[in-house]
């Protein structure tokens, strides 16, 4: 195989989105953000230019002026339009808007620790990587996407979390790993299926499920077979293990290396990947069914850093999930505001 030719049109797919114009309205719309929010938390302090009825944030060395026009709204939230940003240098020349190297300029007010620094830069970049892919695949405005369907709606929302600046980073997706899982692209995938064994796994639920009745639901008769012959065929008591759903991401590169043991000894099988296609959420490690629209979203664990921390799946937090979800339930259905009709739950 030529190695060459075959990864070309991959590697295409993952730069491709990265032209000129799409990487400066990202920076322009992320440096407008790290201003509005880090002025909300008064980490930083804009000063007023009453000549010119703007606002100016001189960096800590003096080198460069940020000057912009800004309304305060309640709360201290800065409301800045993102064209009108300026940044200029002390002769007065215009500087493009760059978001790294504003984090750079003001790191000693943002109180980010210098062992921390190169990791936090790393969160930014492929926040910037994410946001130049969503500029590119604009398609709505925002009178247009509220008559779209709900999968439109969920793919088109770009701003993420609107409080937290490195809110897309993604740390440990390849550009690869981008294009095939993320919620920006929206790639239809299949998610892998594994045994675990009882000893080491278990199922909690509502009442009114069970875990036959979830197995029945979310897998077809023949797949429900293909995976059963697996395990007779690693002479394995099926009864003796329990199914359920990973990121094939998350079995590449987690579970494969960390959980050796546990495969070697047959107490984690993989049994296939089931035949319905998922889409990623926002909250990206959380999957819709495509193939079949009435069946349950599927919550996997994803071992990758996005808004500062991992996102797994705590075992203890999901034995006592469908505790609090009864309760919630039994809140909305018996309230006289948030009763059925006004929100099914």
């Amino acid at each position: 195989m030529d190695t060459k030719t075959s990864t070309a049109p991959i590697l295409a797919e993952n730069i491709k989105h990265l032209k000129l114009a799409h990487w400066e309205k990202a920076n322009r719309l992320l440096t407008r953000k790290a201003i509005s929010e880090f002025s909300h938390e008064t980490l930083i302090s804009p000063i007023y230019n009453e000549k010119i009825n703007k606002y100016q944030l001189n960096t800590i060395d003096k080198q460069y002026t940020y000057t912009f026009p800004a309304h305060i709204k309640a709360l201290n939230n800065w409301h800045i339009p993102y064209e009108s940003i300026i940044k200029e240098d002390t002769n007065g020349n215009t500087i493009p808007l760059c978001l790294i190297s504003f984090i750079l300029e003001f790191k000693d007010l943002l109180e980010i620790p210098t062992d921390l620094l190169p990791t936090y830069l790393e969160e930014i970049n492929a926040t910037l990587y994410s946001t130049t892919y969503k500029i590119s695949k604009e398609k709505f405005s925002a009178n247009e996407l509220p008559h779209t369907d709900y999968q439109t709606i969920e793919h088109s929302v770009t701003e993420g979390h609107p409080c937290f600046l490195a809110n897309s980073g993604k740390n440990g997706f390849s550009s690869l790993d981008f294009i095939l899982f993320s919620p920006e692209a929206n790639s239809p995938i299949q998610l892998l299926w594994v045994a675990g064994h009882k000893s080491s796994a278990q199922f909690s639920c509502i009442d009114s499920l069970s875990y036959d009745l979830l197995i029945k639901t979310e897998l077809d008769n023949e797949t429900q077979i293909i995976f059963q012959k697996v395990l007779e065929t690693e002479k394995v008591d099926p009864n003796e293990y329990l199914w359920f759903p990973v990121h094939p991401w998350q079995w590449d590169n987690k579970l494969t290396l960390i959980f050796t043991h546990d495969i070697a000894q047959k107490k984690l099988i993989p049994l296939g990947f089931a035949p319905d296609k998922h889409s990623a959420q926002q909250s990206i490690r959380t999957f819709y069914n495509l193939s079949n629209t009435s069946k349950h979203f599927t919550k996997t664990a994803l071992s990758v850093i996005n808004m500062g921390f991992m996102r797994g799946l705590s075992p203890y937090y999901m034995e006592s999930t469908p505790v609090i979800t009864t309760w919630l339930e039994n809140l909305v259905q018996t309230d006289p505001f948030y009763n059925p009709k006004v929100l099914p739950f």
